[in-house]
C-alpha cells in the first residue's frame, strides 16, 4: 500500500517519507486500521496492516475505490443540500478513527453525526468498536451498506451484521444505491419468513433532492408512501419425504438430531409445513428447520397450561444460553431480541393453528391438533 491517512486525516505517501517512522501512526484508506511505514530493498516506501486488512481485498480494485468515494460524495452533497455543514474522510483523533461522512447543523445547539458507508463485509467485532467509539463523540452513527447486497436475497451473514432496530421502523436496513443516486430504506423486516418469498416494506429518497430533517433518522414521516417489494425466487417443490431424508442423511446434522431425540422429539412428529417450507430466521446462524424443531419442543413444555409470549421468550432464552440456537452477530441492534423473536413465531404458529389467544396476554395450545 503506497498511501495512507495521518492522525491529521491528511493522505500520505509512502515514498515521501525518507525513513521508516516509527512514531508516528497511520491508518488504512479502506478499512482505517493501524499501518506500519516500511522500507522495500529496492529502497522504496510502503505502508503494511499490522492485522489483516478487513476491506474486501487487500489491493482493491479501482472501480471499487471510486465507487466508494462516488458514496460518500453524494451523501454529502445531499447533506450540504439539506442544510447540514458536511465533511468526508473526517478525522476523529479521539478515537483513532476517520469517519466516511462527519455531519451536524449550522446552529450553536446543533449535535454531531456520523455516516459510514461500508461497502464491503468486515468482522462484526469491527463494526461492534467502530460504532461504540463514535458513539463516545456523536449523537448517531448510521450504517450505509451497498444496494446491490439484497439482489440475493436477505439470509446473508453480513445482513445480519448490518441490521438495525428502532421502534418506528422495526428491524430494517440503510443502503445506497449509487447508479440511481438514491438512499434505500428497507424496513419492518420480518423475524421469521420463508426464503423464497419476503415481503419488506421499502422507501427511497432522491439524493439530487432536498431532504430536510430525514437525516436525523429520527422522522416519523418515513412512514409515508412506503413501497412493498416481495423478493421471490422459482424454486423446484419441495416434497415432505425429500426434505426429511436430505436431514436425516446428513452428516453435518446427526448431533441435532440426537439431541432432539434425547428430548422426546422426532423429525416426523413435526409439521409437514416446517420441514417443507424453507424457513429462515433473521437473527439466527442456526438453519430455519432446526430453530422451529426447538421452538416445537419448547411449544409442548406449555400444552397443559396457559404462557405469555414472555414465557416463551425466556424458553428460547434458554436454548441459546444451551448451544441448542445460535443467535447471529448483530452489533448494531441495542434491544433485547427474545421478545421480537418470540412474537414472530407465536404469530406464526397461530396462523399454522398450533396455538390460540385465550386475552391479549395469554396463549394456550391446541392440543387435539398435535401430537406432543
Amino acid at each position: 500500500m503506497y498511501a495512507a491517512y495521518s492522525s491529521k486525516g491528511e493522505l500520505i505517501y509512502a515514498n515521501d517519507l525518507k525513513n521508516i517512522c516509527r512514531q508516528s501512526v497511520y491508518y488504512c484508506p479502506d478499512c482505517q486500521q493501524v499501518l506500519s511505514h516500511k522500507i522495500s530493498r529496492k529502497g522504496k516506501g510502503y505502508f503494511s496492516h499490522v492485522t489483516s486488512c478487513q476491506s474486501d481485498t487487500i489491493q482493491r480494485e479501482t472501480k471499487e475505490s471510486l465507487e466508494h468515494q462516488t458514496g460518500k460524495s453524494l451523501l454529502k452533497y445531499n447533506l450540504e443540500l439539506s442544510g447540514y455543514e458536511a465533511h468526508t474522510e473526517y478525522n476523529l483523533p479521539q478515537i483513532q478513527q476517520i469517519a466516511d461522512v462527519f455531519y451536524y447543523g449550522k446552529t450553536q445547539q446543533s449535535v454531531a453525526n456520523v455516516l459510514e458507508f461500508q461497502r464491503v463485509p468486515v468482522n462484526s467485532s469491527q463494526i461492534e468498536t467502530r460504532h461504540t467509539n463514535y458513539l463516545q463523540l456523536v449523537k448517531h452513527c448510521q450504517w450505509i451498506i451497498d444496494d446491490k447486497v439484497f439482489k440475493t436475497g436477505y439470509q446473508q451473514v453480513w445482513l445480519k451484521t448490518m441490521l438495525n432496530y428502532s421502534k418506528e421502523l422495526g428491524f430494517h436496513w440503510w443502503a445506497l444505491d449509487i447508479k440511481q443516486a438514491e438512499l434505500v430504506l428497507k424496513f419492518r423486516m420480518p423475524l421469521m419468513y420463508e426464503v423464497y418469498n419476503v415481503k419488506v416494506a421499502e422507501k427511497r429518497f432522491d439524493l439530487n433532492k432536498t431532504l430536510d430533517n430525514y437525516w436525523d433518522f429520527s422522522q416519523a414521516s418515513f412512514l409515508n408512501d412506503v413501497y412493498y417489494s416481495t423478493y421471490r425466487l422459482p424454486i423446484k417443490q419441495r416434497t415432505y419425504f425429500r426434505q426429511l431424508k436430505s436431514i436425516m442423511v446428513n452428516s453435518i446434522y446427526q448431533n441435532d438430531i440426537r439431541l432432539l431425540y434425547a428430548e422426546g422429539v422426532l423429525l416426523q412428529m413435526l409439521p409437514a409445513w416446517m420441514l417443507m417450507e424453507k424457513w429462515h430466521f433473521l437473527v439466527c446462524k442456526t438453519p430455519g428447520w432446526l430453530c422451529l424443531a426447538w421452538f416445537y419442543w419448547l411449544l409442548s413444555q406449555f400444552e397443559l397450561k396457559q404462557f405469555t409470549t414472555k414465557d416463551f421468550a425466556k424458553g428460547i432464552q434458554q436454548l441459546v444460553e444451551s448451544e441448542k440456537i445460535v443467535l447471529a452477530s448483530s452489533p448494531l441492534i441495542s434491544v433485547d431480541i427474545y421478545p421480537h423473536l418470540s412474537d414472530a413465531v407465536l404469530t406464526k404458529f397461530k396462523e399454522k393453528k398450533l396455538i390460540f389467544k385465550v386475552n391479549n396476554m395469554q396463549w394456550r395450545v391446541l392440543t387435539q391438533q398435535n401430537s406432543f
